[in-house]
């Protein structure tokens, strides 16, 4: 992927550009993350998996939801195909596709619209993306809190998530260089974005001095906002602050 971003010589813009730039000069530190992000993995679950699973697998029909496609990655080797992987691989390809639907969403229409109607549908489509990663993180983790993982570390679930997301996102620029050019900015916000949180995180563990002041905010916010802890949606608002937090919680030195 880093290759063909050096090979591209036509950009939207300058910033667009400069950005790819700022991104290909850290190229060394970016190719020695994959084996460190790695080693995450090492004694956790392997399963069966969807392989190539993104919005567009799934069909909403009488109520339920149908997931199709089973033959995982088409580009990749049928015994590769086959083989038992992480859960989080798919966990990956469905956080890409949801980002893929928000731009999606921001791009299309918007002909004619003012300024501020062009605003508010973009702070829409943002909550939107936000809200929809945090549901869909929140309910895989409940549902699967039963499994057999074992992590070897408390945040090792994030880095072979990272992981995934990296190589998600590295598949996505050849994929878009190639066929799509106008929908490579898509994959390079992420692959910018991601390493900005990468060196964030790598900053050390956000204070408790911090972290306790949010929870009860948050706790007074769900309160006021629903009027209790207890019912259906103030428990989804509730889980999903909880689990923010607890992202938080997990930023560790490496």
């Amino acid at each position: 992927a880093l290759t063909v971003l050096a090979e591209l010589r036509e950009w939207p813009d300058e910033r667009q550009r400069q950005a790819v730039q700022q991104l290909l000069g850290q190229r060394e530190a970016l190719l020695r993350l994959p084996p460190a992000l790695a080693r995450a993995g090492l004694g956790s679950l392997v399963m069966r998996i969807h392989g190539d699973l993104h919005l567009g697998q799934i069909l909403v029909a009488s109520g339920d939801a149908l997931f199709i496609d089973f033959e995982g990655e088409p580009a990749l080797p049928l015994a590769q195909r086959r083989a038992k992987s992480s859960p989080l691989r798919d966990v990956a390809g469905m956080l890409r596709s949801l980002d893929y639907m928000a731009a999606s969403g921001a791009a299309s229409g918007g002909a004619g619209q003012s300024p501020a109607a062009q605003a508010r549908k973009q702070a829409i489509v943002r909550h939107f993306h936000q809200v929809s990663e945090l549901a869909f993180l929140a309910a895989y983790a409940q549902v699967t809190r039963s499994l057999p993982h074992h992590w070897s570390t408390p945040d090792s679930s994030r880095s072979l998530l990272d992981l995934f997301l990296l190589g998600k996102a590295a598949y996505e620029v050849n994929y878009e260089a190639a066929n799509r050019p106008s929908w490579l900015p898509v994959a390079l916000a992420f692959t910018l974005g991601w390493r900005w949180w990468q060196r964030r995180r790598h900053r050390g563990r956000v204070p408790r001095w911090i972290k306790l002041p949010l929870l009860v905010l948050l706790t007074l916010a769900v309160v006021v906002h629903y009027g209790n802890l207890f019912g259906r949606a103030s428990g989804t608002a509730l889980a999903i602050g909880l689990l923010v937090l607890k992202l938080l919680e997990t930023e560790t030195r490496r």
